[in-house]
């Protein structure tokens, strides 16, 4: 028998452009799709992430990027730009009190850590 597989289809045809026409699909029954072209439906694999404007200048409850836990974050707070800001506002306007933004905590960074892992979350600025 010379009979065509069921899978095997025709070049697609072209009309004066270059362009290919669509197919009409034959009327002598169903279409098989050929296994080469079949395609296994892959979930998407969804990693939560630490969107920087979720992080607060307080603890936040997330779940980790990393571990991939429940967790309220560990907060520290670091000296960042706003204190180095603010310490030369103050040392040019009163040079005695330059010190002060270094200590507060208003013009510090918040660091943001996972308690299970303890790996860098994300950072917030002071202002």
């Amino acid at each position: 028998m010379s009979a065509e597989p069921a899978f095997h289809q025709h070049p697609p045809a072209y009309d004066s452009q270059g362009i290919a026409m669509p197919q009409t699909p034959a009327a002598s029954g169903p279409q098989t799709i050929a296994p080469s072209e079949t395609k296994e439906a892959v979930p998407p694999q969804s990693q939560p992430v630490a969107i920087p404007g979720q992080l607060q200048n307080g603890p936040v409850s997330m779940v980790c990027p990393y571990c991939q836990k429940n967790i309220v974050t560990e907060i520290n707070h670091k000296v960042g730009m706003a204190a180095g800001m603010g310490m030369a506002v103050a040392c040019c306007v009163f040079f005695p009190l330059f010190w002060i933004p270094l200590v507060m905590k208003s013009c510090k960074d918040t660091v943001h850590t996972c308690p299970e892992c303890l790996r860098f979350l994300g950072r917030t600025g002071a202002c």
